[in-house]
């Protein structure tokens, strides 16, 4: 019988993603699709509604009205959010090195570093 170690590993297929990253797709999508439901359902029996009543008309330039200003203010969030990327990226600092004050906290955070536990230790009896 061979050892594990004797067994090369295989090749990782670089361009491709893994099969965990698309069951974790799947399972995100089926999530959206699955709490989007009432929201579809509630869309579509008030399309029904005004269809029956004659109304037709007025349901669809609603819906037109509300994804229009959703897109609309989507896009202007999206750009400002994007402008603000890029001014940071300009006029940000460019040189992240320590002052000395900033350097001790950062030393300062190898007093509470984890030490191992008793039950960690080995003994050697």
């Amino acid at each position: 019988m061979r050892s594990p170690t004797d067994i090369p590993p295989r090749a990782r297929r670089l361009g491709r993603f893994s099969r965990r990253f698309w069951f974790g797709l799947a399972f995100v999508v089926i999530l959206i699709g699955f709490l989007s439901l009432r929201n579809l359902a509630v869309l579509w029996t008030d399309q029904m509604w005004f269809s029956s009543v004659g109304l037709g008309k007025v349901f669809s330039t609603l819906l037109m009205v509300k994804l229009g200003l959703g897109l609309t203010f989507g896009a202007i969030f999206f750009f400002i959010m994007w402008g603000n990327l890029l001014l940071t990226d300009r006029f940000g600092a460019r040189d992240l090195s320590f002052d000395p004050e900033t350097r001790s906290f950062a030393d300062s955070r190898t007093w509470f570093a984890p030490t191992p536990s008793a039950s960690t230790r080995r003994s050697h009896w």
